[in-house]
């Protein structure tokens, strides 16, 4: 089994592949903030669609842009900061 990246590492991680990343959390599934930035919290928690968010039955990663970020591929590290996150 692999263990799992801490919420800290997992946001670092994201942020040393993404450009233009303005804020990131990794939240709980109630949108409780375990790292990054408290105020993507209630945006969440809202379905606020400015963010890029990415879930799991436990966890999420939300990530707010900047206005260069690649999107697709901001999305696709958003994925795979919260894949990892679980043990495999």
């Amino acid at each position: 089994m692999t263990a799992a990246l801490t919420p800290q590492t997992a946001l670092a991680w994201l942020r040393s592949l993404s450009a233009d990343v303005e804020a990131a959390a990794v939240l709980d599934a109630h949108a409780g903030v375990l790292a990054g930035d408290r105020a993507l919290g209630p945006r969440v928690a809202a379905a606020d669609a400015t963010l890029v968010v990415a879930r799991s039955a436990t966890r999420m990663v939300a990530v707010r842009p900047g206005p260069a970020a690649p999107m697709r591929l901001l999305e696709a590290d958003v994925r795979g900061a919260l894949e990892a996150l679980e043990p495999r």
